[in-house]
């Protein structure tokens, strides 16, 4: 193990007096980087190791966003720092989330701000990985994105092939990787009918490691299960008894030809023996019975009685 070189003899003494006097924010990332460095690695100098891992995944922010597999990859980082560095922003949110919780009543707009970043959290993955899928073209084939998890980042495509990310590490590269395997744009990607789980979870430009496809039911970090497709049943022509009697205690006008059923059974067959109706515009006076005489109200005025 390296220990501390003469030229930084006491460097660690005057760098913790300065972040506990100024803060964090005062040191320069590489600084913070190797101060945090110092948790897993007691005595090594840890400068030129935070200059190396800063250079190899870009800043601060994405040295602790690398996987334990890619992290380890660098020379000086064993696992316990691997796994340090990747715990921290887990760390951070579960914090702010801890540390606002209960707080029911906010009276001033940084205690709202405070509330709402800690619910929040990861929604800068989601942006992230939503325009990254925009940008590829394939935000429209998209059914579902999954970001809980800023380890397991994933998405389901067409609901057939669930896409496993890991971290936003490198995310252009994998999306890239991962619409030329869609598509199967060399023949020997993904078939149109496929279904499964395509996992590109530790892969990187500058790693060895291949991505895998495993046939069956797409999975997702969540346990997210699919729902079947259901299949509409077409509608019968005609109407059904049952539908008959609901339209008819609906109030509604009966069919076609139950009306003229109806009015067939009603109507007598024997012309000869329904009675002749009146014509017209006359009017009928009621005839007595044999043997009887009008009532006297009834009589017809113009008649006399002999």
């Amino acid at each position: 193990m390296a220990k501390e070189s003469g030229q930084h003899k006491g460097h660690r003494q005057r760098m913790r007096a300065r972040v506990e006097q100024y803060g964090l924010e005062s040191l320069e990332p590489h600084e913070a980087l190797e101060y945090v460095l110092y948790i897993t690695n007691t005595r090594k100098d840890t400068n030129g190791l935070a200059h190396v891992l800063i250079d190899r995944f870009g800043d601060f922010a994405g040295v602790l966003d690398a996987s334990e597999e890619d992290l380890m990859t660098v020379e000086g980082v064993g696992p316990s720092t691997a796994r340090m560095l990747h715990l921290l922003p887990q760390i951070g949110r579960y914090y702010t989330q801890c540390a606002v919780n209960g707080k029911k009543c906010m009276k001033t707009t940084d205690q709202m701000a405070e509330y709402l970043m800690a619910q929040f959290a990861g929604t800068v993955q989601e942006r992230a990985l939503l325009a990254a899928l925009d940008a590829a073209g394939m935000s429209a084939d998209v059914t579902r994105i999954e970001f809980a998890d800023v380890d397991e980042m994933a998405f389901l495509y067409q609901d057939r092939i669930s896409v496993w990310l890991g971290t936003l590490n490198e995310l252009e590269y994998k999306l890239k990787l991962a619409k030329h395997v869609l598509l199967n744009e060399d023949g020997k990607g993904c078939a149109a009918t496929d279904t499964g789980k395509l996992d590109f979870t530790h892969i990187s430009m500058s790693s060895t490691r291949k991505f895998t496809f495993a046939q069956g039911e797409p999975e997702l970090p969540s346990g997210y299960i699919v729902p079947e497709p259901v299949e509409e049943t077409p509608a019968e022509e005609g109407v059904t008894g049952e539908t008959a009697e609901s339209t008819a205690t609906d109030g509604t006008a009966p069919a076609e030809g139950d009306a003229a059923a109806d009015v067939a059974a009603e109507t007598p067959t024997d012309a000869a023996a329904a009675p002749a109706g009146p014509e017209a515009g006359q009017t009928v006076q009621p005839t007595p019975a044999e043997g009887t005489t009008p009532a006297t109200g009834d009589a017809d005025p113009t008649q006399t009685t002999q």
